[in-house]
């Protein structure tokens, strides 16, 4: 059941609330009934939470133990592009040979999100779009770039205030940035901030979307593919769109892609 409504929100906009009334009333037209319709509804909502926590957990495991495997192998790739095996003899040391092995990163040094040195983008976007990313470099018909992301804000998505401050959850893969990497903001004209100012109402802050004194997250932004999938998401913390959350996702997906692949962006706000 819980795998059934991960999947589900994955479509519509995630609702604890209907699916805790869908299931009461659900069981009661079988004679069953909740003591505490509020209880279940908060019950329901933290094993979601937590189930999907194990869920990123046990993908994560499986992610590093596959990685681990593939740099422990003896398979290397030559210079033709042939697999082969190298036998290295007793004695045998590559320093003596002029030259040293490159070693392999650890599993604690390894991020799916930076492109690795064989220069295919990085793991993280390639499952994200394997037909953005996950083959050799794009070559679009009617755009000079390799790569085109779009980028956009929701106001609609907010998180309240609270008296009690819990400490935060970590996913291991996770399309959201770290608070602490949101960047900062090109340096521009004040001509220009003006003129933006007034031709964007999501860039006006005295046009309040969401008050700083109810919500400590505003809203979110969100960077995607030209074939709809989410690469990477930001929460924002300003009452209106900031340049630098732009920035900071666009920063993100350069940092996971070969240097020679260019990327045409679409934005509403410049």
């Amino acid at each position: 059941l819980l795998e059934f409504i991960s999947i589900h929100s994955l479509n519509v906009a995630p609702n604890v609330t209907a699916w805790a009334s869908s299931l009461e009333t659900f069981w009661a037209r079988r004679g069953f009934t909740v003591a505490e319709k509020r209880a279940f509804r908060t019950r329901l909502g933290n094993a979601l939470q937590w189930y999907m926590v194990v869920v990123n957990q046990k993908d994560a495991a499986v992610s590093r133990a596959i990685h681990d495997e593939a740099a422990d192998s003896p398979l290397a790739d030559d210079a033709d592009g042939v697999s082969s095996v190298r036998i290295v003899a007793a004695g045998d040391d590559d320093t003596n040979q002029g030259h040293a092995a490159s070693p392999q990163p650890l599993a604690s040094e390894y991020d799916a999100r930076r492109r690795p040195a064989d220069g295919r983008p990085a793991e993280y976007l390639r499952e994200r779009c394997p037909l953005c990313f996950g083959g050799p470099r794009p070559t679009l018909t009617l755009s000079g770039s390799h790569v085109i992301v779009c980028l956009d804000a929701n106001f609609s998505q907010k998180r309240r205030r609270s008296n009690y401050t819990d400490p935060p959850l970590q996913y291991e893969i996770s399309r959201f940035l770290d608070p602490c990497d949101k960047g900062t903001s090109a340096k521009l004209h004040d001509d220009v901030l003006d003129e933006c100012e007034k031709s964007f109402i999501a860039a006006q802050e005295k046009v309040t979307k969401a008050s700083k004194n109810y919500y400590s997250d505003t809203g979110l932004m969100a960077i995607l593919c030209r074939h709809d999938q989410v690469l990477y998401l930001v929460n924002m913390s300003t009452p209106g769109e900031r340049q630098h959350y732009a920035l900071a996702l666009l920063r993100e997906v350069f940092s996971g892609i070969p240097p020679d692949w260019s990327v045409g962006v679409l934005y509403d706000i410049v």
